[in-house]
């Protein structure tokens, strides 16, 4: 798959997470709304409904995000990138879990009631994320059709030397764009622009940040880099 192929789908990808995670987040705000003026906010009730909700997102975002990236293209690594986005998610899903838990804790609660609850969430969560590995693994098989890019003119010689400017090939930044990478990232922690509350948030920025300058990397890398930036985030004192 060539590079402005992948660089479409990431872009896809994060746009739809990023509607997803905001979309999770207003429906979980309405839901404690509701139980809390029904008085059953701290209770399991609370507990499984919010669940119910975060895997009718999970499960919308594999359906949008499959009929888009298809689009695109329909090859395996296609397939690994949806995959990929859907760990991630995931992984909010299980950020959230905590405030939810937090929100369905009985009041005066013994620490063996708030276990049971801590518990039965964990099997809810985990029930989820089989349905929802599931429901993306039924496509694993249409996407297997050989990548063709789109045929496209030539380019002039100056768009070939401004290319071969910005774009760094082999699929690693050079060491020039990890530093300008750093310094976006630092501004906008500064600026208050970037307010990560999970390490999948600083990821998601270094990943947009790589796709605006058309710089290809790997998942890894990127994630390598933000648990080390997490790290250091969340021990600060």
């Amino acid at each position: 798959m060539d590079e402005v192929a992948r660089a479409q789908i990431r872009l896809i990808l994060v746009n739809a997470d990023d509607h997803a995670r905001l979309a999770v987040k207003s429906r979980l705000q309405a839901i404690y709304a509701d139980h809390g003026s029904k008085g059953a906010l701290h209770s399991s009730s609370t507990l499984k409904v919010c669940v119910r909700a975060m895997e009718e997102q999970g499960s919308r975002l594999i359906s949008d995000c499959v009929d888009l990236v298809s689009t695109v293209a329909k090859n395996t690594e296609a397939f690994a990138m949806l995959s990929e986005a859907n760990s991630l998610f995931i992984s909010f899903l299980r950020d959230e879990l905590n405030g939810v838990l937090n929100m369905a804790a009985p009041m005066g609660g013994s620490q063996l009631a708030m276990q049971s609850m801590v518990e039965a969430a964990q099997r809810l969560l985990a029930d989820v994320q089989a349905r929802l590995d599931q429901q993306l693994q039924i496509h694993r098989y249409t996407f297997t059709v050989p990548y063709r890019p789109p045929a496209q003119a030539e380019p002039t010689p100056i768009q070939a030397a401004a290319k071969s400017e910005n774009v760094n090939k082999g699929g690693k930044p050079r060491a020039e764009h990890w530093e300008d990478m750093w310094s976006s990232i630092a501004a906008q922690l500064y600026d208050g622009d970037l307010k990560p509350a999970t390490q999948a948030d600083i990821e998601r920025a270094m990943m947009g940040w790589c796709v605006d300058k058309q710089i290809e990397i790997g998942e890894t890398a990127i994630r390598e880099r933000a648990r080390k930036l997490w790290k250091v985030i969340t021990s600060a004192p």
